[in-house]
């Protein structure tokens, strides 16, 4: 048993994306990281790719100054970043020269770690990638991605972690996007799993709730050793997502165990982010309490909770939320036919779309998205289990080269360079990723946010407010209490120094005096 547990947090990551679809804004993380940064965090997972394209697509925001944005609130806290397999932040596997510029974009915008996740366990994918993160000064946090079928063993997770060990990985985590892990099957998985880490490097889990055995998971976990676990704020935490912070800090403490994370702050941070998701409208989950009987319709398509959040928005837009029942059995069957791929992105994707088209089409695989005979012929890996050969048959055509070399230079990077020199290597990596069209989009209307006018403290968001309201003519805000009691001089200082850079402030009088701020219009 481990005598104190790190917490990888992470509300601005793994939270969001399962519960929010990834639209956190930048000035919603901005204006909470100077708290989560003093709190006692081992590392914070704070982007991604799913992240990045969120970015750009619908919020108008450069994801790479969001980054940095992000590391200068945060500047004592090591920043991991999620990066998947050879697909990176895209959708089609990339060769060596974009993994080398993409590390060291990664680098340059404040990271310490990748959390690399392979979504068929296939390490051979992800060897270069630790070489290369490894040269530019990453730390690698690896995951071995969790799932129920019948190919997946505790002898081949155990088979795993060797190999990840092989590879000289940092850290390694149990990561089970899809809440299938139960209590008993972390009692004989991981203390296996501890025999191959113990004392060469830290194991990890990031357990989603989506069943409600995630907290059990993680007590279990904690009793029999493990170094640390991921956990998000208390509005972002639970259902879909992962354990909330403040539960992971009580039943650590049931087991004698401490965290160092500062318990106040974790309060802090839960009532901002419940404030966050009242302003949005976003939905709180409750505790899901397990049962038996869902659980057994839940593995079959074990959708994750991003994932999940996202394709329920997505048919409910398209009109056809009612079929969801057919869609998910659609989806476990194609899953099986398909080798059982673990559901975690490009593979969900690849056969949730497929299932939905076999239900909306009625004629099963009349209609194939051109990477999924890609996956069946082992473009993307090696496949845990085997493909139907009678869909193999329908779907792979007989001249398909599945081969790639990747110490061959990528074409249309190469194409970029040499018609758009100007280009910095972060512009490159986001037209090569998500498309010249959709940067060019997004470049027509930015909505970057100006880091001056982002509030970070709750004084600054009530002048913020009370400013907005025009018909009121003068207010002030004195305070009493002293720098250990919350509200200091700096406090006052920034609020004063925000309102000032705030459009229409030149027809406001504004002073600040000690611990007191007053403003005429």
């Amino acid at each position: 048993m481990v005598k104190k547990l790190g917490i990888i947090e992470e509300t601005m990551r793994d939270g969001q994306l399962s519960l929010w679809a990834t639209r956190m804004s930048t000035e919603d993380m901005l204006s909470i990281a100077r708290v989560v940064d003093s709190s006692g965090f081992i590392r914070a997972c704070t982007s991604s790719g799913a992240g990045f394209d969120t970015a750009v697509n619908f919020l108008r925001e450069n994801p790479w100054e969001r980054c940095r944005m992000v590391k200068a609130e945060m500047p004592n806290t090591p920043l991991m970043i999620l990066v998947r397999g050879r697909n990176l932040f895209g959708w089609r596997q990339f060769p060596n020269d974009v993994v080398d510029m993409l590390m060291g974009c990664i680098v340059e915008a404040g990271f310490e770690w990748i959390l690399q996740i392979e979504g068929l366990n296939d390490f051979s994918n992800i060897a270069y990638n630790v070489e290369s993160a490894h040269r530019q000064g990453l730390k690698v946090d690896a995951g071995i991605c969790y799932t129920i079928s019948p190919v997946h063993s505790d002898e081949l997770f155990i088979e795993k972690t060797r190999e990840l060990l092989e590879l000289n990985v940092d850290a390694i985590t149990l990561y089970d996007a899809s809440g299938l892990l139960s209590a008993d099957r972390t009692s004989t998985l991981i203390p296996e799993m501890l025999r191959l880490t113990s004392g060469i490097v830290p194991l990890q889990l990031n357990v989603h709730d989506s069943t409600g055995q995630a907290l059990a998971c993680c007590m279990e976990g904690i009793r029999l050793g493990v170094d640390a676990v991921c956990t998000s704020s208390d509005a972002l935490a639970r259902g879909a997502s992962i354990p909330a912070t403040a539960d992971i800090i009580c039943a650590s403490q049931e087991l004698g165990i401490t965290t160092g994370v500062d318990k106040s702050n974790v309060d802090y941070i839960d009532d901002y982010f419940h404030w966050i998701a009242a302003r949005h409208g976003h939905t709180i989950p409750g505790v899901v309490e397990y049962d038996d009987d869902a659980y057994q319709q839940y593995i079959p398509h074990q959708i994750p909770g991003g994932m999940m959040s996202n394709f329920e928005r997505q048919l409910s837009e398209a009109g056809i939320i009612e079929r969801m029942p057919l869609i998910l059995e659609e989806v476990a069957r194609v899953r099986a036919e398909m080798g059982y791929p673990l559901m975690i992105t490009p593979y969900s994707q690849m056969v949730g779309v497929q299932a939905v088209l076999n239900v909306m089409s009625g004629d099963r695989y009349s209609n194939v998205p051109s990477e999924l005979p890609r996956y069946a012929s082992g473009y993307y890996g090696q496949i845990p289990g085997h493909v139907d050969p009678e869909i193999f048959a329908q779907i792979v055509p007989h001249d398909l080269d599945s081969a790639i070399d990747f110490t061959i230079p990528d074409e249309e990077l190469a194409k970029l360079q040499a018609t758009r020199p100007e280009l910095s290597h972060e512009d490159l990596l986001l037209r090569l990723f998500f498309g010249e069209g959709t940067i060019d989009s997004y470049l027509e209307d930015p909505q970057d946010p100006n880091p001056a006018l982002i509030a970070k403290s709750p004084l600054t968001e009530l002048v913020k407010e009370a400013i907005l309201r025009r018909n009121a003519r003068t207010f002030s805000v004195s305070t009493n209490r002293d720098e250990d009691n919350g509200l200091t001089y700096k406090d006052v200082k920034e609020t004063s120094a925000y309102m000032a850079a705030t459009p229409g402030a030149e027809n406001l009088d504004i002073a600040h005096d000690g611990l007191n701020i007053s403003v005429t219009r």
